[in-house]
């Protein structure tokens, strides 16, 4: 709250030729702790003019890249098997897309593809591709990437009051951690005229860090406590049903 009135003060002090967008977020950091379920947060920000007839406000979020590997299941005798598969290169782990008025006012295609408005204008490359239906498997990933709430599109939701905006953004307990990006569009008569980019940090925290840490650090050390807790776990389970 205090964030939100220190911006609505910059605004009114600020000169008439600054800039036409302003946005913020309610917090730049998202700590994943053992109970974390989801998160929600909020953009909020003005606009010098409000939004006029030929506009539109158009935000997107960016997750760090990733390679995803995509097979299909294909049956093989009585037996299904994952045999096709397609290695997509940096695709963002985390993607979504808001905007203010449907996507098709005042956003022309070429911003569309430029600024990565929309799903359908992710590059997704493929590597080392050896099946001609790669668009399939690329639908496949979108699907995918959808159904876990991964890729967001949402078009025409975002809240204006005269000159100020708000939009309420969530992410879902399977987020990757990592450095996120969110950026802000103000559109006009089809072009950019004015963005910002607000930097995101999602990040373990607590246990879960340190376990995640250890993981990644020495995976040898992770892989002996694993075997040491199932058959420390064992061990008890056999004492307590013996005396049971």
């Amino acid at each position: 709250m205090i964030r939100v009135w220190l911006l609505l003060i910059l605004l009114l002090a600020k000169p008439v030729a600054a800039q036409e967008l302003l946005a913020d977020l309610s917090s730049h950091i998202i700590s994943i702790k053992t109970d974390f379920k989801g998160e929600s947060l909020v953009l909020f920000g003005t606009l010098d003019a409000g939004l006029l007839p030929t506009d539109n406000l158009v935000v997107t979020i960016f997750g760090p890249e990733q390679q995803v590997v995509v097979r299909r299941k294909e049956l093989a005798g009585a037996v299904w098997v994952n045999v096709p598969n397609v290695r997509f290169e940096k695709v963002p782990s985390f993607y979504a897309v808001h905007t203010a008025l449907p996507l098709t006012s005042a956003v022309a295609d070429t911003v569309r593809q430029r600024q990565f408005i929309g799903v359908d204008t992710l590059p997704l490359p493929a590597a080392k591709v050896k099946y001609a239906n790669v668009d399939d498997f690329r639908q496949a990933l979108i699907r995918q990437k959808k159904q876990a709430g991964l890729f967001q599109e949402s078009f025409g939701t975002i809240s204006l009051l005269g000159r100020l905006f708000r939009l309420g953004v969530s992410f879902p307990v399977t987020v990757p951690t990592g450095q996120y990006m969110v950026n802000v569009y103000l559109i006009r008569n089809n072009d950019v005229i004015s963005a910002q980019s607000i930097p995101l940090q999602i990040s373990k925290d607590g246990i879960g860090a340190e376990i995640f840490y250890v993981a990644h650090k020495w995976p040898w050390l992770y892989a002996l406590g694993a075997i040491l807790t199932a058959v420390l776990a064992g061990w008890l389970a056999a004492v307590f049903f013996r005396k049971v």
